[in-house]
């Protein structure tokens, strides 16, 4: 719910009639909360039984957080006046690797539950 949070976030910042600097601190909050999400989730991910599908949702909540935390650190570098889009690009593509590897694991402990 808090990775859902931050992404409603993120997207309020692009679609509100908000400035330019409002529009960049939702996106750098709502960063920063996907990754809390990320983070939260990496508990539970620890706790179950030690199985390959667990080592993809481990990898993929890390890149994830990973992700979404370089996105959070390229727009403050952004909102202080300097150069981080190279630094939001490779956070997008980690974050959304990261992404693909969790949506693995969730369709493997998927068929094993279904045969």
């Amino acid at each position: 719910m808090i990775q859902s949070a931050g992404n409603i976030t993120v997207v309020a910042g692009i679609l509100l009639p908000v400035n330019e600097e409002t529009e960049q601190v939702l996106d750098i909050k709502g960063n920063l909360m996907q990754a809390l999400g990320g983070s939260a989730v990496l508990k539970d991910t620890l706790a179950n039984d030690h199985s390959v599908e667990s080592l993809y949702h481990l990898y993929g909540s890390l890149l994830q957080i990973i992700g979404n935390s370089m996105q959070a650190i390229s727009g403050i570098i952004e909102l202080q006046g300097g150069e981080g889009k190279n630094i939001n690009t490779a956070g997008s593509w980690i974050q959304a690797t990261g992404s693909i590897i969790e949506a693995v694991g969730s369709t493997i402990d998927y068929m094993d539950e279904t045969g």
